[in-house]
């Protein structure tokens, strides 16, 4: 989530090779996207999220939201939010979808984009 970490990381993975004697090289890479945890569309979300489903959300923070990073380093300063329906073990052979769970998150999906932005 973080470009600091990242190059960090990406620092580390040339060096371990540079000691074996490889050459490496980055030829491209996707910016990350720092989730930002008090903003109005956050808290809106949390806010339907409990009146919809009576329950608390839990706000996690995974390798997702590649798109929000996009957004994000062309927009500046927007707020942003990634969610969806359950799903386990993505971009694997064992990848599956809460089929339930996707009728809850189009639901709240259309409920969201009908209501106002609240503080």
């Amino acid at each position: 989530s973080l470009k600091s970490d990242l190059d960090k990381v990406e620092e580390e993975i040339h060096s371990i090779f540079h000691q074996a004697g490889a050459q490496t090289q980055t030829e491209s890479k996707y910016s990350p996207w720092e989730p930002q945890f008090n903003t109005k569309i956050l808290n809106s979300t949390l806010s339907l999220y409990a009146e919809m489903f009576n329950k608390e959300a839990e706000v996690v923070v995974i390798h997702a939201g590649l798109e929000c990073a996009t957004f994000f380093n062309h927009m500046p300063g927007i707020q942003i939010i990634s969610f969806g329906p359950e799903m386990k073990e993505v971009h694997t052979t064992g990848e599956w979808v809460d089929i339930a769970s996707v009728g809850r998150f189009y639901d709240f999906l259309i409920a969201l984009l009908a209501r106002p932005i609240i503080e």
